[in-house]
């Protein structure tokens, strides 16, 4: 089961009260850049950006290892393969066209007649698709493959990656708690004995959250 946002200042206050950070009958402000943070930290660490889909058009130079190939001074050509290799990912795409120029939108491609998409068993395996195939080699100015798309992993957030995003963005607030709890103390020293306070009674809960971070980064990464 996922989830179709992000999660809520709501959320992040829940798990704070769950965790024994803050008490129900607290009044917390949590900033909301800290779940925002959190997102982008993901997006960022994993290579899938955005992560949650979102329709967009984008724009990739023909595939191939032609380069620099010039049919005239002022039409560069290039590409020369077929299998186009796109950044991010998407779920569904919507639209593609070849052949874009300035003046020209480009010439529409129908699926499963003039390109496949890979691989093969994205849909079925709740994975993106990363390629897309073509019938034919492609030639054609730079940027004039256009593909409209729903890029992102997928059009809901699996359980493991919105727990992350949620306990990295909690794990943000705690610093922010200590100090408010503790005054900004972290130590105090009455004759032999040595009291430590922040976030230390919270050390493990913070580790376990982080090695849970890690583990969603590793398995998410492009």
């Amino acid at each position: 089961m996922g989830h179709t946002a992000w999660p809520t200042h709501s959320d992040l206050l829940t798990i704070l009260v769950d965790t024994g950070l803050i008490a129900s009958t607290d009044n917390i402000t949590v900033a909301p850049d800290r779940i925002g943070a959190a997102v982008a930290e993901l997006e960022k660490r994993t290579g899938r950006m955005p992560f949650l889909a979102e329709t967009q058009t984008r724009y990739f130079d023909p595939p191939g290892p032609n380069t620099k190939r010039t049919a005239s001074p002022l039409f560069p050509i290039r590409g020369g393969g077929n299998i186009l290799v796109v950044d991010n990912g998407f779920t569904n795409l919507v639209e593609l066209k070849i052949g874009r120029t300035d003046t020209y939108e480009g010439t529409t491609l129908s699926e499963n007649s003039q390109y496949y998409l890979r691989p093969v068993n994205a849909a079925s395996d709740g994975t993106p698709y990363e390629a897309v195939e073509f019938i034919v080699p492609i030639w054609g100015p730079p940027q004039s493959v256009v593909i409209e798309a729903d890029w992102g992993w997928g059009s809901e957030i699996p359980d493991d990656v919105w727990n992350a995003v949620l306990e990295r963005a909690a794990a943000g607030i705690v610093p922010v708690l200590s100090g408010k709890i503790t005054g900004g103390v972290q130590k105090v020293q009455l004759g032999i004995n040595e009291f430590t306070f922040g976030t230390s009674a919270f050390a493990s809960t913070l580790t376990g959250w982080d090695d849970h971070f890690r583990t969603v980064i590793r398995r998410y990464m492009r």
